[in-house]
């Protein structure tokens, strides 16, 4: 009898511990997202020139750098949010007969401008060609507040989620209990860019209907699973 006992006493901790190790629960992905209007604009651009005299050409490029920095300065952009990258000099080679010389000095740098001012980005990408600029990497838009709103977005993924597994507990009789598993992935931040080349080509032309950022879109993911309860 007591042997009896001592295998039911067995079988019913293993089944425990079996339910502990492997419970009923329901899974679901939640998802959130948030739109907002960007008031923030990146636009990078630069200079490129080529010379025989590598001083002419330093010489060159400082001069254009000071008449874009005066150009951007009229938009009440301030020296700290232009960023110039280091002077790119690289000598340029041609080969005639199999024989290489040197033809002068291909001189290059990039500077980034933040503004947020969106409405003058017209205004601005005209300023920086009339300075001179003759290279251009891309504008592209973002949202100051990105921290704030990616928690929104995460907040609509978890109701998102409780939402989904309160629609299947109830079309299987079941109720959605405490959360057994959370984990998130990481979130979007979707920034539009506008192409440089068509934004070049309109403002040499005077074409075009003005650069709007439209929304950027933030979005979140959660995973989780919850217990089921009868």
């Amino acid at each position: 009898m007591k042997k009896i006992v001592l295998i039911l006493a067995i079988l019913l901790c293993a089944s425990w511990a079996y339910a502990e190790e492997f419970p009923r629960t329901i899974s679901v992905t939640g998802y959130g997202e948030v739109e907002v209007t960007p008031d923030t604009a990146n636009l990078s651009l630069g200079f490129r020139s080529m010379d025989a005299d590598l001083v002419k050409a330093k010489d060159e490029m400082t001069k254009k750098m000071d008449a874009l920095i005066d150009a951007l300065k009229q938009f009440s952009i301030s020296e700290k949010d232009i960023q110039a990258t280091q002077l790119y000099i690289y000598p340029s080679y041609a080969t005639t007969d199999g024989k290489t010389t040197l033809q002068g000095y291909d001189v290059s740098r990039t500077i980034t401008v933040v503004f947020t001012d969106l409405a003058k980005a017209d205004a601005i990408l005209d300023a920086t060609i009339k300075a001179g600029a003759n290279t251009f990497n891309g504008l592209s838009f973002s949202y100051s507040k990105e921290d704030e709103v990616k928690s929104d977005a995460l907040l609509k993924a978890v109701q998102n989620a409780k939402n989904q597994a309160d629609y299947l507990a109830a079309r299987f009789d079941v109720k959605r209990g405490k959360a057994y598993q959370i984990s998130t992935s990481q979130q979007n931040y979707g920034v539009r860019t506008e192409n440089m080349a068509a934004m070049k080509a309109e403002a040499d032309t005077g074409g075009g209907q003005g650069y709007t950022p439209g929304k950027i879109k933030i979005t979140a993911q959660v995973n989780a699973s919850f217990y089921i309860v009868d």
